[in-house]
């Protein structure tokens, strides 16, 4: 027994909304909860010295863990990755640009340009008006 026409109709148009929902509730569900994948030559820890910030750190030799969802973690001088980390923060990539989320100390997002060579990452400010961030992030960082 076949059904009548409308009721093939109804049944596909339902079907239709049923999976566009769908789509759209785990694309809305990927952009609320910051779920980026990064490149993996961006992937790992990372090291670097960096200078007295503002926020009153000493100068010293920070880590960083970047993972593949876009978290962030810092490590400040005296630990590394693995330890338990100091804060955490988003991290998204647009090209050449990789953007850091919200900070502790940084209610901004800074923009930076980023490149890997080897076993070194760049990162050079291109908009940032948080001073810590800047002084922390700015520079070159060696793959551990």
């Amino acid at each position: 027994m076949t059904r009548p026409p409308h009721r093939r109709s109804s049944w596909f148009l339902g079907f239709f909304v049923a999976g566009a929902a769908f789509v759209f509730a785990a694309h809305a569900f990927a952009a609320a909860t910051g779920a980026h994948v990064l490149p993996s030559n961006l992937v790992g820890c990372w090291s670097r010295r960096a200078p007295a910030l503002s926020v009153g750190t000493a100068a010293g030799v920070w880590s960083i863990a970047i993972k593949k969802s876009g978290t962030l973690v810092a490590f400040t001088p005296g630990t590394s990755c693995g330890a338990n980390g100091d804060f955490t923060g988003a991290l998204s990539v647009n090209a050449n640009k990789l953007t850091i989320g919200r900070l502790p100390v940084c209610p901004t997002k800074g923009t930076y340009s980023w490149k890997v060579s080897g076993r070194s990452l760049t990162l050079h400010r291109l908009v940032d008006t948080c001073p810590a961030r800047v002084g922390l992030f700015s520079g070159i960082w060696k793959k551990k």
